[in-house]
């Protein structure tokens, strides 16, 4: 049974979404590092959904980066590349709550957007023209 290309395309829309987000969150006089940082991790992960709905592998329900790539990594050895982006996953929850992780600074968030337009740039180019965005 082929992939769910509309899904696929769902995937990479939202993502497209979240990095816009976040860089709008990140200009101005009044940037959003902590709501900016999220939205990288949300691109990342989406964007990696959407890799494992494309090779007919349902993604986890998880927001660990780390797990997506091991099953993106079964499927395409090249996904190693993203190992660095794994790091962006303690913004998915840690960094949202009081407490439990530093809130990012407004570079450390640059840096995030920087790593999610990289990371979500090489997903989409291990996809084929049809479901590219």
């Amino acid at each position: 049974m082929p992939p769910d290309l509309e899904i696929v395309k769902e995937w990479l829309e939202m993502a497209a979404e979240d990095l816009d987000v976040a860089g709008r969150l990140l200009q101005g006089d009044r940037p959003r590092p902590q709501s900016a940082s999220f939205h990288c991790q949300q691109a990342v992960e989406k964007a990696l959904k959407a890799f494992l709905e494309f090779r007919e592998t349902r993604p986890p329900r998880t927001h660990a980066l780390g797990e997506l790539l091991d099953l993106a990594e079964t499927l395409d050895s090249g996904f190693s590349q993203l190992r660095d982006a794994q790091w962006l996953t303690h913004f998915a929850v840690g960094a949202r709550y009081p407490g439990l992780e530093p809130r990012p600074t407004l570079g450390r968030a640059l840096e995030a957007l920087h790593a999610a337009e990289e990371a979500v740039r090489f997903v989409v180019g291990r996809l084929p023209d049809g479901v590219r965005p």
